[in-house]
């Protein structure tokens, strides 16, 4: 999930230097994928060929912009839901740079 989260930012860094700003959240990383309107730079093959499930089959949650920053990437963990410890602790991208 760490290093799936680490290669999706790599995208949405790449896509904002193309696009002058990250997908919205209405976009999500779905925006990575296939081209939203707003999207003035576009590679053969979108930015990711799929928008990735973290470790548990679960979606992340993408939000832009993002409450500590231009957004925010996480997993919820393997129960698939806000908080927890262990295993179903949430991942935020910016723990695991």
């Amino acid at each position: 999930t760490k290093a799936n989260m680490g290669k999706i930012v790599q995208q949405l860094d790449l896509y904002k230097f193309n696009n002058g700003s990250y997908p919205t959240s209405e976009e999500g990383l779905n925006g990575l994928v296939e081209r939203p309107n707003s999207a003035r730079k576009w590679p053969d093959g979108g930015y990711l060929p799929k928008v990735p499930l973290d470790a548990w089959n679960n979606d992340y949650v993408y939000i832009s912009p993002g409450v500590e920053g231009p957004f925010d990437l996480l997993s919820m963990g393997a129960d698939g839901v806000e908080g927890g410890e262990g295993s179903d602790a949430d991942i935020n991208w910016r723990d695991v740079q």
